[in-house]
């Protein structure tokens, strides 16, 4: 069953998210918002969505429930909802950024506290855009992709074993450490503070495609696989499911989530 969300926005922005339980989990664990919109119960699997607006303003987040911790759909589910009562403009500067992220895990925190014994956790990775402007955040390994003039660009950074050893120079064997992650929403802070991977502001051009997505996708698909696909003249929301369904066809044994936004003038 698929989860899609397609959204227009005034004629600059056009948006779709596709989101996939897949065949191998017994759930989905990931969630999405976009522009408010998002799985609003933790088992809802099929929904549809089509909707103009006025806004200049769009935010995007993808959120993928840990399947190592306790109730990992529930964390991603508390953290979308969290995000709809964030006020406008929290994740457009690195200092409202840390708050957005330090709000979010409060929420799922005091969740975890009151209802389960152990963690419970999601990675987030955040666009928002403004009306010249792209700002991407993230926490965990849930990614963000910049299509612009046919060429690629990651602009998200992954907070994993993995990627601490690449960022010291070393290499682990094979995929050691990807899956652990060093950040995510829904730590306790008197252990761990809460510390967003903030990347530069984009000054938007016409034709720029961004992705977010789950490691159920990036985690799966080559940086060429991403490329061909935003590359292609179709759609966000066959973008979108084409992502998707080449990550199962590339064996993805996750949950797999993509959100495509397209950004016309």
């Amino acid at each position: 069953m698929s989860s899609i969300l397609k959204i227009f926005k005034n004629n600059r922005f056009s948006a779709a998210a596709v989101s996939e339980k897949g065949d191998v989990r017994k759930i989905n664990q990931d969630n999405f918002y976009v522009a408010g919109h998002r799985k609003t119960d933790p088992d809802e699997e099929n929904i549809s969505y089509d909707l103009n607006t006025g806004e200049k303003q769009l935010l995007c987040a993808v959120f993928d429930g840990m399947g190592g911790e306790t109730d990992g759909e529930i964390a991603s589910f508390i953290a979308a909802n969290k995000m709809a009562e964030l006020p406008e403009g929290q994740f457009d500067n690195a200092e409202s950024i840390v708050s957005g992220y330090e709000s979010l895990n409060s929420a799922v925190m005091e969740y975890s506290s009151g209802n389960i014994e152990g963690n419970c956790g999601t990675t987030a990775v955040v666009l928002s855009l403004s009306s010249k402007y792209a700002q991407v955040s993230n926490i965990g390994d849930s990614a963000a992709y910049l299509m612009r003039g046919g060429r690629l660009k990651k602009l998200s950074h992954d907070h994993s074993i993995f990627q601490q050893y690449a960022d010291m120079g070393m290499r682990l064997e094979g995929n050691a450490g990807r899956n652990l992650l060093t950040q995510f929403v829904g730590l306790d802070p008197r252990e761990l503070p809460v510390e967003p991977y903030i990347a530069d502001k984009t000054e938007l051009e016409p034709g720029d495609i961004f992705l977010l997505c789950s490691d159920g996708v990036c985690g799966v698909l080559t940086p060429e696989d991403i490329a061909l696909t935003l590359i292609e003249k179709t759609e966000v929301h066959e973008k979108a499911e084409k992502l998707v369904r080449l990550s199962y066809e590339k064996g993805s044994r996750d949950n797999a989530t993509a959100v495509v936004v397209a950004f016309k003038n």
